[in-house]
């Protein structure tokens, strides 16, 4: 969304950056006015239901993001918690490659890192080891035996 927005060139209005202007000029009032309603239309394209029940009350683009971000943010505590559940809920399905598992771990790691807490590789490949199938018994066997620190 962020990408679209920005080539659009309305990610100031939507930050909040270029804030509405006094109605003292009209044509400086009504080009912002435009552009906020382009933003507004940009931002419920990528809306669906639930979002745009939680910005319907919104009077400019600003608010709109606002709301969102308060809720999608990476450092909302919501986020965070669904985050770090996903990581350590993950169960590895009877048809996934262990390839598949390991992105997919890393990826929430990676996630759990941008909201400042560290997943370190160790704990990644503990965490497949520990949610892997019984077909995968020969990987946790050879992890067991891993000498310490290698």
């Amino acid at each position: 969304m962020m990408i679209v927005l920005e080539a659009l060139d309305l990610l100031s209005i939507i930050t909040g950056d270029t804030p509405r202007p006094s109605g003292r000029d009209q044509g400086v009032y009504k080009a912002w006015q435009k552009s906020d309603l382009e933003a507004q239309a940009a931002i419920l394209t990528f809306c669906d239901d639930a979002n745009i029940d939680t910005i319907a009350d919104s009077n400019t683009s600003n608010e709109m993001w606002d709301k969102l971000s308060a809720i999608h943010s990476d450092t909302s505590i919501l986020n965070q918690t669904d985050t770090f559940s996903r990581f350590y809920s993950y169960g590895i399905k009877e048809d996934q490659l262990l390839v598949a598992a390991y992105k997919e771990l890393k990826r929430l790691a990676k996630e759990i890192g941008n909201i400042g807490e560290n997943i370190s590789d160790k704990a990644v490949i503990a965490k497949i080891v520990s949610s892997s199938l019984r077909r995968h018994d020969a990987l946790r066997k050879a992890w067991a035996s891993a000498p310490i620190g290698q």
